[in-house]
C-alpha cells in the first residue's frame, strides 16, 4: 500500500459519507475522487472479487452477503453505492454523482447548469459503455486490434470526443470546467473516462490519444494537476486496476491482463480517507 494512505496525518475521524464499491476503479473512481477532493471525511468500501488459482473461477461473495442488509434499506442497491449516516443508501452510478454533487456543492446552480450536468453525465456514460464491451470481451486474440478500432471510433469524426471537443471550446472561456468557472460532478468521470482511453491508447502503442482535441487535453492535464486532486491522485485508491480479473483489458493496474494464480495488493485499500479540501496545495 501507498505511504499516503498509511501515514496520511489528516485522517477521517467522523464518517460523514460511506461509498462501496469492486477493489477496482471502475465506476467507484469518480465517486472516490469526488469525496476527496471536497474534503470531507469518507469511507472507501472495496469488496474484491477473488479468482480461483486452478480454474479461474470468480468468487463475488464480499458483495452478495452484505448486499442482502443494504437492500432491507434499498432495493435498488447495487454498486457502486453512497451512504450518508445509517439510513439512506444511493444506488445507480448517475445518481450517486449527482446526490453527491448537490450535497457536496458540485452541482448545477441555474437550471440550465443542471441539465448540463445531467446531459454530461450521460453522455460520458456512453464513453464509458463503449470502453466496457471492449474491455470485457472475451475474445482475447483480438485484444488489440478491437482496442484500435475502438480508439479510432472514439477519436472519429463523429466520435464522443469531438463531441466534447466542441462543447469545451464553448465554455473554457468562462473557465477550466465542464461547465465553466465551476467543477461540477460530471468532470470526475470524463476524468476518469479519459485516463482511461489514454492507458488504452498507451498500452496498444496506439499514439497521442488527445492529438487533435486541444480543449479535450487542457481539460484532462488542468483537473490532473488541480491540487484539489493531489491527494487522490497520491493516494491507494489511484493504484486500483480499471477492471476486474476477467476482462481483457485493464484487469491489472498497468493495464494488462490478469492472470489465474498472481498475487496482487490492491484489495485491501479500502477505509478512512479525507482530503484536504480548499486547504490543498
Amino acid at each position: 500500500m501507498s505511504d499516503l494512505h498509511a501515514t496520511e496525518p489528516k485522517k477521517a475521524k467522523v464518517i460523514h459519507f460511506s461509498t462501496g464499491y469492486w477493489s477496482i476503479k471502475g465506476l467507484g473512481a469518480p465517486i472516490r475522487m469526488m469525496l476527496c477532493w471536497s474534503g470531507v471525511p469518507f469511507e472507501s468500501v472495496c469488496y474484491d472479487v477473488s479468482m480461483d488459482s486452478t480454474t479461474g473461477a470468480l468468487d463475488a461473495r464480499s458483495w452478495f452477503t452484505p448486499k442482502k442488509d443494504l437492500k432491507l434499506r434499498n432495493p435498488f442497491v447495487n454498486l457502486p453505492y453512497v451512504r450518508a449516516g445509517e439510513r439512506g443508501v444511493v444506488s445507480q452510478t448517475n445518481a450517486c454523482m449527482s446526490y453527491l454533487g448537490r450535497k457536496l456543492g458540485m452541482w448545477g446552480e441555474t437550471e440550465e447548469e443542471v441539465v448540463m450536468c445531467e446531459t454530461l453525465l450521460s453522455e460520458i456514460m456512453d464513453l464509458r459503455n463503449q470502453m466496457t464491451k471492449y474491455s470485457y470481451s472475451q475474445d482475447f486474440d483480438k485484444t488489440e486490434q478491437d482496442g484500435k478500432d475502438l480508439l479510432r471510433g472514439v477519436k472519429g469524426k463523429n466520435g464522443i470526443l469531438q463531441k466534447f471537443e466542441l462543447h469545451l471550446g464553448g465554455v473554457q472561456g468562462s473557465g477550466p470546467f465542464l461547465i465553466g468557472a465551476k467543477c461540477t460532478s460530471p468532470d470526475f468521470h470524463f476524468y476518469e473516462m479519459i485516463d482511461q482511453y489514454c492507458t488504452l491508447s498507451t498500452f496498444l502503442s496506439d499514439g497521442d490519444l488527445l492529438e487533435g482535441f486541444p480543449n479535450v487535453r487542457k481539460h484532462y492535464e488542468a483537473f490532473k494537476s488541480n491540487p484539489r486532486n493531489k491527494y487522490y491522485l497520491h493516494s491507494d485508491l489511484n493504484t486500483l486496476p480499471f477492471n476486474n480479473k476477467r476482462a481483457r483489458f485493464g484487469s491489472t493496474p498497468g493495464g494488462g491482463r490478469f492472470q489465474k494464480g498472481q498475487e496482487y495488493g490492491w484489495k485491501d485499500v479500502g477505509g478512512a480517507y479525507q482530503g484536504p479540501g480548499e486547504d490543498a496545495k
